[in-house]
């Protein structure tokens, strides 16, 4: 019998949620699971709710399908993520 991995989590967009680390979730899973690029993109997009999935909404509007997950991955670290943490990350860096 073959091992599954656990289903990565929602990502809701909110401000406890960290997209960093799901992003990084999402990640491992996927390098876990083979699939096509567009199937896994479904997959990824039916794990946002709330604010991320009405942004996913209307970055599709605007753009077009993202057409793979490097590229939605991008534009969701871009929208959610904290440029705190990449502060914090750069002092530690310096230290």
């Amino acid at each position: 019998m073959a091992l599954q991995p656990r289903r990565p989590p929602y990502f809701c967009g909110g401000v406890d949620d960290d997209v960093h680390i799901w992003t990084s979730i999402v990640d491992r899973w996927l390098n876990a699971i083979w699939g096509e690029p567009s199937a896994q993109l479904t997959f990824i997009v039916s794990l946002l709710r709330g604010a991320a999935y009405e942004w996913y909404l209307q970055y599709e509007t605007q753009t077009g399908c993202p057409g793979d997950w490097t590229t939605l991955r991008h534009a969701m670290l871009e929208r959610f993520g904290s440029s705190i943490r990449v502060e914090k990350a750069r002092a530690g860096i310096y230290q």
